[in-house]
């Protein structure tokens, strides 16, 4: 499988079939057996703990049930926030202001996230998910 940057890929197939597994090695969280992921050519399997921590933001995934990528603890704009600051993208004023494009791109306020109905949450997980700036 070849995916090209800036391109988004939905799995999909019966219960079972080895959809989570692959996204898993895909992101490292699990090893192949066989096989590899190459990105840019470079394979993710020879990368150091260091070196994988920062190329983190190539490749996201967006859970399934896209209310498992939300703390309810935590309001929508810190859920969404965290991966930037984990990242260290920006300045916290550019990662605020940030935040705040990306909640109104998917048309929402800081709202607590446990408050939100199945179809609202669906808005801030790819919002998460979908940034900072992943490549596939």
């Amino acid at each position: 499988m070849t995916i090209g940057e800036g391109e988004s890929v939905a799995l999909v197939g019966e219960s079972g079939c080895g959809k989570t597994t692959l996204a898993r090695i895909a992101v490292r969280l699990e090893s192949a057996e066989t096989g590899d992921v190459l990105v840019d050519g470079i394979s993710r399997r020879d990368l150091s703990r260091g070196q994988l921590r920062l190329g983190t933001t190539e490749i996201q995934l967006i859970p399934q049930d896209a209310s498992a990528a939300l703390d309810p603890r935590m309001t929508i704009a810190v859920s969404i926030g965290e991966p930037l600051s984990i990242h260290r993208r920006g300045s916290k004023a550019d990662r605020e202001a940030r935040v705040l494009d990306l909640l109104d791109e998917v048309g929402l306020d800081t709202l607590v996230s446990r408050s939100l109905s199945a179809s609202a949450v669906r808005g801030p997980a790819p919002a998460r998910g979908d940034r900072p700036c992943p490549r596939a």
